[in-house]
């Protein structure tokens, strides 16, 4: 159960949701890196007084004016060494709270940290990153599904665009008028949630007093994460037109609540995806439209477009044929704009997940699924004859296939159906079971559609078996249940009963209706007294 997503304003919830909210990472979140026993990393103002220590007769003013002061004192490059050894930069590394971020499927994050642990924790969690640290990098479009970190004021591989000393704060919009046109118009568009955030960057704040002297009263909210915070600091925020959220517990704990609120609204995200989105494809909708684990059904192919048509041709078949449905992003029409945010969502919501790992999009999509922590034993790596892949990925199972120039051999169709064939002895023995389970638990929608799925399981069995029909013409319960009518399989009484039970079902996946507890019954009856008939002549 969510225990801290609860706190989070609504407006705010359903744009993570629509892929409207831009994260800002502050030094708060660096700060409670992984570091060594007994160290420390500084915050603004502790950074200003250790370097201050160091400047002979001066008097301390604020953090910006003491680093300012050594800079002028011993150099640019002695103040870049002294930063990345006071802010442990060598040393930190990212923490579980970081991970938790990391995970979360942002294709865009802004910070105006100097560090790598954001770059660390992507790289841990497999989640291909991409840094711009200058306005010559906007243009150029992102990998694949690789994230993009905007470090608005540099960091320290590139002490040249470090935004530090008051010189630097003087001329930064001047220098980078690009960047600062960036920012504000994603902050036009977009919701911004501050992390580890003072807000006393004055970049920052010149920017979104910008956007509000523009937008004035239709400006976009802004909110900002904080544990254990004073009325004093609410005040301070609103004053800028940030609302605080402050999250219950202790500000010791800040790194532990923010690494469990962090996995909250990745699975918040993930759910009302796959909860608003809609397929192009009946079956796959029907799977989407059942509750994550209860059938093991869906299979998800992330494929390079040049090769869909042959996965189509050859291995989807071979898919349906083992009792699972398969699913390509294209076919889901989602929320939001982020093809990030929907792939991940239909990653975890996929009992299975069949990978072409021969494109840069794919490839990153496979970094994409390590990073959903996906089992292994339901993932499988498909690549070209002499495709580079990871050397860690020995826990996957892989096959190797022709070139994209061939069609499959026998050799790699088998290996296909042995994989599917595996996979699918961890099917539901009884699928009616599911149905009566959810009935049980009161979820009567998904019980309804669970016994359809028992329903359309049975039919299938009997063409497949049988010989009859046409297997590219039989692909939905109301496909196969015309077939049945036609083939004799179901008299006129038994397609009546089940066109009632297809006639709700329709209802129920093609929309959010609820249906009563006394004509879930009915249905699940209805398709219980069926069952025995057709499995009756399975036997024959």
């Amino acid at each position: 159960m969510a225990k801290y997503l609860s706190n989070l304003p609504r407006p705010l919830l359903d744009d993570l949701i629509d892929t409207r909210c831009i994260p800002f990472i502050g030094a708060g979140l660096s700060r409670n890196a992984d570091i060594p026993a007994g160290a420390k990393i500084p915050d603004w103002d502790g950074l200003g007084r250790a370097l201050a220590a160091d400047v002979s007769a001066y008097e301390y003013l604020g953090a910006l004016d003491a680093i300012s002061a050594y800079s002028h004192e011993y150099g640019r490059t002695r103040l870049v060494e002294e930063l990345r050894r006071l802010l442990l930069v060598d040393e930190a590394q990212p923490s579980e709270a970081h991970k938790a971020f990391c995970r979360i499927p942002f294709e865009i994050v802004f910070t105006t940290n100097f560090d790598f642990l954001l770059e660390r924790g992507y790289g841990f969690v497999r989640w291909s990153c991409t840094p711009i640290t200058g306005e010559d990098q906007l243009t150029i479009g992102p990998k694949g599904s690789s994230v993009r970190i905007v470090k608005l004021h540099g960091d320290l591989h590139h002490p040249e665009k470090l935004v530090v000393v008051e010189q630097d704060y003087d001329v930064t919009l001047q220098k980078y008028p690009l960047m600062a046109t960036f920012l504000a118009n994603m902050l036009i568009y977009n919701t911004a949630l501050f992390i580890g955030y003072s807000l006393d960057d004055p970049d920052f704040r010149q920017v979104w007093q910008t956007v509000g002297d523009r937008l004035g009263k239709m400006r976009r909210p802004a909110y900002c994460i904080a544990v254990e915070a004073s009325q004093q600091s609410l005040a301070r925020y609103e004053r800028r037109g940030v609302k605080l959220i402050n999250l219950p517990g202790k500000a010791k704990d800040y790194k532990r609540i923010l690494a469990d609120l962090f996995s909250e609204i990745d699975e918040h995200i993930s759910k009302g995806i796959v909860d608003a989105s809609t397929s192009l494809k009946e079956e796959s909708l029907e799977e989407l439209s059942l509750p994550k684990g209860t059938t093991g059904r869906l299979c998800l192919f992330l494929l390079p477009h040049g090769l869909q048509s042959v996965y189509r041709s050859v291995v989807f078949p071979i898919a349906e044929k083992a009792g699972f449905t398969p699913m390509t992003v294209d076919e889901i029409v989602s929320p939001g704009g982020s093809v990030v945010a929907k792939v991940a969502a239909l990653i975890d919501r996929a009992d299975l997940v069949v990978i072409d790992a021969s494109s840069p999009w794919t490839v990153t999509e496979l970094g994409l699924i390590i990073s959903r922590q996906k089992a292994s034993n339901v993932v499988l790596v498909i690549s070209e004859q002499h495709g580079q892949l990871p050397d860690d990925l020995v826990n996957l199972r892989r096959l190797v296939r022709p070139g994209a120039d061939r069609m499959p051999d026998e050799e790699f169709v088998e290996e296909v159906q042995r994989w599917f064939a595996q996979a699918a002895e961890l099917l539901p023995s009884n699928p009616m079971e599911e149905a009566r389970r959810l009935l049980r638990k009161r979820e009567y929608r998904a019980a309804v559609i669970a016994s359809s799925v028992a329903m359309e399981d049975e039919l299938r069995k009997i063409f497949s078996q049988s010989g009859k029909g046409d297997p590219q013409r039989i692909r939905t319960l109301r496909d196969l249940t015309n077939a049945a009518a036609q083939h004799g399989v179901l008299d006129k009484e038994q397609v009546f009963e089940l066109w009632h039970v297809m006639e709700l079902r329709n209802r129920l996946v093609h929309t959010t209706q609820r249906v009563p507890e006394s004509e879930a019954k009915l249905a699940i009856r209805r398709i219980e007294k069926l069952l025995p008939q057709i499995r009756g002549l399975l036997l024959n």
